[in-house]
């Protein structure tokens, strides 16, 4: 079947952008930043497999694989998942684990931004303390 052939072709022919609404102020704005191609996808259900074939490649050296390859993987184990990440998603997470690598970190630590969790009970309850060490000085 040919584009031309389609039914939403059909439906569009001849659609033109009335003029009240082309001359409205923000009709042809571009997307906010991070927004030009819609939603980003959530990384978070893929990044223990990733992490497992991360591991496999720096125990066996043969074992490593691209950010490609590694999509081909995850697209023959779940061929009807429709939320596989891309291959550029694959390739910021094995960076993020390639730094984690580097500095002596946990590779299971979570992404994101933000201090570590444990450190902020810790800030916290020191704060906590100083406020009621300065409210029984008064």
């Amino acid at each position: 079947m040919m584009r031309s052939d389609q039914p939403e072709y059909d439906d569009a022919r001849g659609f033109v952008i009335p003029i009240a609404d082309r001359n409205q102020p923000g009709w042809a704005h571009r997307p906010s930043h991070g927004k030009l191609y819609g939603e980003k996808i959530d990384m978070e259900p893929w990044r223990a497999t990733i992490r497992e074939i991360f591991e496999r490649g720096i125990r066996d050296k043969g074992a490593k694989q691209s950010a490609s390859l590694i999509l081909e993987s995850l697209e023959k184990h779940y061929p009807f998942r429709m939320d596989i990440p891309g291959e550029i998603d694959i390739n910021t997470e094995i960076q993020r684990l390639f730094r984690l690598q580097k500095e002596g970190r946990p590779l299971d630590t979570p992404a994101g931004r933000g201090m570590d969790k444990r450190y902020v009970a810790t800030l916290r309850e020191a704060i906590d303390q100083n406020l009621t060490k300065d409210e029984t000085l008064d």
